[in-house]
């Protein structure tokens, strides 16, 4: 929890809670710093350290960043109401202050009735709200208490924040092909990386961004908590690369028709014609069990396929990282992002492991919550993998890869950090670069494979390592893992970045690691993926989240899959798949639409170069 400051004129003494997540990132002690009521602008100022960081002028002449975004809550106690009245949707209240749209509405006292799951929509002027649904009783002399809720902060453009010696800041705008506006196409994060050539932990201290709190009705005053969150990210350079690995049409590759033993150049983000033609993009199709695709396009323009520079992610979406996001949700929303049963109204929760839906901690998803928990209110998750009750302790598993995620849930958590799907030819770019494709090849590049991993030393710890089956000359994954030491329900996705600088073994193979440094594109878990196999997918135009959901937690970004997972599919392979599904080009489930939450379901995000 964010410690709280009471009066916005004073922001030089706001301290956030340090986050850490990933390879060990940490955001810590911002605070908030020169106020100006005139330009309603405050700097947000903190120290950012992480682990095996780099920029590199050789092969493949990159760099990682920390993808850096800001929420904040208004208020250091739920606004409540006394002797609201209401005309239809509209609550006449008094004074709206400190209250903010989207909170959720709950009558405490008095008379009238409010329907389940409403939420403020509209603040007309001083005195009134609108809401999302009327009063099923007018409401006359009644109490009302409104819900505070995290909301995402809006950042000025780059010149306006301030890098320390040694780093480079770079805004994410929410439209990175249009030109920044403060209150249309703002910044929703920034990157934050090395302006020089070097390796190891890389700390930038007293970093500043600066945030338009006055386009969000801040202006005036008020108390406010801010948090700070960071993902690695890693820079895949632009330009032409190729898809398919030449193993034939198998496994529903893509090649250039009309030879499968071919692979297909993708030399620009123009569209691509797809069929049997000579030169078209080409893969077998197999509709009846949903797994390559329609074979039809063309893939529009505006489809994301890699030749543009992008960010993706370092890692897999961890369970801290998604403990974090459940934590700044509203009730409602949190119950469309968990596999429990955590509705509105529900007091008693028994399968308190809630992603993985059980009452005892399966296939290592240790994100959980209390037995006894209010009706109404938030739910406050903590990882406990160790099961001994007490939340986020050192062996506690924030840093596994999240599992049990559905798409929906994958594209909510993306939307949310102002982020985006990654594109399966992405995927594919992200695995292999720009080198020329090996049939069968893995995401470090080869076609060979150290023997699947079982022993695990400081299992939960933000340093788990293998003990035990780890190659020093083979492509090392997670993967086939066929049991635990419980049994099946016992085993699961490992720590991200397990295998990077394990002992001496730093080099790409033995790490596992894709081209540009991202870890665990083959196994761990499987990565969703927007797909060209269906229209849906096709649709897509590279969209970012701008850091917001509806109220029932679905992702709202423009031209996504929807919830449906319609358009969507997975890549990579997951801790207890075989071999096959851990190469690069292996499309077997490229269209495999999963809106349910799988036990080896997970994934990560991109971003387009600002």
């Amino acid at each position: 929890m964010c410690p709280v400051f009471r009066h916005i004129a004073l922001l030089g003494s706001l301290l956030a809670g340090q986050y850490s997540s990933g390879n060990n990132i940490s955001i810590t002690q911002p605070l908030l710093v020169d106020f100006n009521s005139t330009a309603g602008t405050v700097d947000a100022r903190f120290t950012i350290s992480w682990q095996n960081s780099w920029r590199v002028s050789t092969a493949p002449a990159n760099w990682d960043a920390a993808w850096v975004f800001l929420k904040f809550r208004v208020g250091n106690a739920d606004p409540t109401r006394t002797g609201v009245s209401s005309t239809g949707n509209t609550l006449n209240v008094g004074s709206t202050a400190l209250l903010r749209v989207g909170m959720p509405v709950l009558r405490t006292a008095g008379t009238g009735a409010i329907p389940t799951n409403t939420v403020i929509t509209g603040i007309p002027n001083a005195t009134q709200v609108t809401i999302s649904a009327a009063p099923t009783t007018a409401l006359a002399g009644a109490t009302v208490r409104f819900i505070r809720i995290w909301e995402h902060a809006r950042l000025a453009n780059d010149a306006a924040h301030l890098a320390p010696a040694g780093s480079t800041i770079r805004t994410g705008l929410l439209n990175p092909a249009a030109a920044y506006n403060a209150t249309t196409n703002y910044g929703v994060g920034a990157f934050i990386y090395r302006s020089a050539n070097g390796t190891g932990t890389f700390t930038a201290s007293n970093v500043e961004l600066r945030w338009n709190l006055g386009t969000q009705g801040l202006g005036s005053g008020g108390p406010i908590e801010v948090c700070a969150f960071g993902h690695e990210m890693v820079y895949v350079t632009g330009g032409s690369f190729r898809v398919g690995d030449g193993n034939g049409g198998g496994q529903y590759r893509f090649y250039t028709s009309p030879t499968p033993s071919s692979t297909y150049l993708i030399a620009s983000e123009g569209a691509i014609a797809v069929g049997t033609a000579t030169g078209n993009l080409i893969y077998q199709a197999d509709l009846d069990f949903g797994t390559g695709g329609d074979v039809s396009g063309p893939i529009p323009a505006a489809f994301p396929k890699g030749f543009t520079a992008f960010y993706c992610m370092k890692y897999e979406v961890t369970q801290g990282d998604y403990m974090a996001f459940l934590n700044r949700l509203t009730r409602a929303q949190q119950a469309s992002r968990v596999g429990a049963n955590i509705a509105t109204g529900v007091t008693t929760v028994t399968n308190r492991y809630v992603m993985g839906n059980s009452a005892t901690l399966i296939n290592r998803n240790g994100i959980r919550c209390a037995a006894i928990v209010s009706a109404t209110d938030p739910i406050d998750f903590y990882c406990d993998l160790n099961g001994n009750g007490i939340g986020n302790g050192t062996t506690d598993g924030q840093w596994i890869t999240c599992n049990f995620l559905s798409w929906p849930d994958l594209a909510a958590y993306l939307d949310w950090s102002g982020l985006r799907p990654m594109t399966e030819f992405e995927f594919e770019k992200s695995c292999r670069g720009t080198a020329a494709p090996v049939a069968l090849q893995y995401a470090w590049g080869t076609t060979t494979i150290a023997n699947t991993i079982y022993g695990l030393t400081g299992s939960g710890q933000n340093n788990e390592q293998i003990a035990t089956n780890y190659s020093t000359t083979a492509g090392n994954c997670a993967y086939n893992i066929t049991t635990g030491p419980g049994g099946d329900v016992t085993k699961g996705p490992l720590r991200v970045g397990i295998l990077a600088g394990h002992g001496s073994n730093s080099g790409r193979t033995t790490a596992g690691a894709g081209y540009y440094g991202a870890m665990e594109l083959s196994g761990n878990v499987e990565e969703f993926v927007v797909s060209v196999g269906l229209p849906q997918g096709r649709a897509f135009n590279g969209s970012h989240g701008n850091g917001a959901l509806n109220a029932f937690g679905q992702h709202d970004a423009t031209s996504w899959p929807g919830i449906t997972a319609a358009g969507t599919g997975s890549r990579g392979g997951c801790y207890y798949t075989g071999v096959g599904g851990l190469r690069i080009s292996d499309r077997t489930f490229a269209i495999q639409e999963i809106p349910f939450r799988g036990r080896g379901h997970g994934g990560r995000g991109g971003r387009t170069m600002p």
